[in-house]
């Protein structure tokens, strides 16, 4: 994570509370207040020996934890308030970065939401464009805008990501991507875009810098499990093809541009996913911003498998390998994850009181209602 993002020190948390209750009461309809823990411990092993001139191995192994209040305003709008911290083992001051977590989220419509200040970045690009196996563990969060959708047809994640102000000595950094996803009968058609851009007009560093990536494709997947009974055990089958292509513009530097075909074959069986990979195109000009750097070869294929164990509703292990032929070489990738969350409910009778006190003053008045029927009867 980067040393210029902003710092969140604990003494906030009082201020966080406070500002809860003054939502809590002056906002109509509160339901709920909780205090809530999302925790992930990991290890990702990432060993890329004899390939250096396109990639270099190297060992994230931590715990990210994310501490934070959720408030339900209403059905549908929810504030998240907290920290998320990134501690990873072996560094002598333990906590390398603690940042903000302050979310406005508002589902006007089930499977659509818009998300202000900290969002969600788990975004369903390709990972040669946004590479989250990495990022989910050097770069864990984003803050700015996103608009959402999921449902059976579409899927659709459009997002502005805030990285770094400009000042007078440094430029100012942002993303910008998009996800659209269409979707019937097993059919899958998308459009993928993500641009990362330097620049601004008052710093002294000059110039601006931009990558492009965009991606189109498509593909089908079906459930074997549906045609048969015998078959229900394997779950999903499916395949997907993308055309990819990257612009860049560096600071100081000839613009280049490079492109490439990526295949994927997946499957689930007795909930273990499995998948067989292929790229074909690239070069040392596929310089994307924060996609996957095996890219950078003419060609590579990987497979992969990774299974996810419920130990109970709230925590959940998962072992994943990944084995990759690429430069003439096999080398692979290796995680293992423990996720846990829980949640505590904070003044549960407070806040049903204040409902029940909050519906009986919106609720119609005996003489409103009688004088509604009148005026029903007049208008027939």
């Amino acid at each position: 994570m980067s040393s210029q993002k902003p710092r969140l020190h604990f003494r906030i948390f009082p201020s966080i509370v406070l500002l809860i209750f003054l939502l809590g009461g002056t906002s109509a309809g509160a339901k709920s207040l909780e205090f809530r823990i999302q925790n992930e411990t990991f290890a990702k092993n990432i060993e890329h020996t004899g390939i250096s001139s396109i990639n270099k191995g190297r060992t994230f192994i931590g715990d990210i934890i994310k501490p934070y209040f959720k408030y339900r305003i209403k059905r549908g709008m929810s504030i998240e308030l907290g920290a998320l911290l990134n501690i990873p083992f072996g560094e002598d001051d333990r906590v390398d970065e603690v940042d903000p977590v302050i979310s406005f989220l508002y589902e006007f419509h089930p499977g659509w939401r818009v998300i202000a200040g900290t969002i969600d970045r788990n975004h369903p690009l390709l990972d040669g464009m946004f590479n989250n196996d990495i990022l989910q563990f050097n770069d864990p969060i984003e803050q700015g805008f996103q608009f959402q959708v999921k449902r059976d047809f579409l899927v659709q994640d459009l997002w502005i990501d805030w990285e770094e102000i400009e000042t007078s000595t440094r430029q100012e950094k942002f993303s910008i991507g998009n996800f659209t996803q269409f979707k019937i009968a097993g059919f899958m058609a998308d459009v993928q875009v993500y641009w990362v851009h330097r620049g601004g007009q008052r710093n002294s560093g000059g110039g601006v810098d931009n990558n492009l990536t965009y991606a189109i494709g498509g593909g089908y997947a079906f459930s074997p499990a549906d045609i048969s009974s015998g078959w229900s055990f394997f779950q999903e089958l499916g395949a997907d093809f993308h055309y990819m292509k990257v612009k860049n513009e560096p600071l100081g530097m000839p613009e280049t541009k490079e492109d490439g075909t990526v295949g994927k074959i997946f499957a689930r069986l007795l909930d273990i996913d499995f998948y067989y990979k292929f790229w074909s195109g690239g070069g040392m000009d596929f310089q994307t911003a924060k996609g996957d750097p095996l890219y950078r070869a003419d060609d590579f294929q990987e497979f992969g498998v990774e299974k996810s164990i419920f130990l109970t509703d709230q925590i959940i292990l998962t072992a994943g390998f990944k084995g990759q032929w690429v430069l003439d070489k096999f080398v692979h990738e290796d995680l293992i994850s423990l996720k846990w969350r829980t949640n505590f409910p904070l003044f549960p009778e407070y806040f049903k009181k204040f409902t029940e006190l909050t519906n009986a003053k919106d609720a119609p008045t005996a003489k409103e209602t009688k004088k509604k029927r009148r005026k029903k009867r007049r208008r027939r």
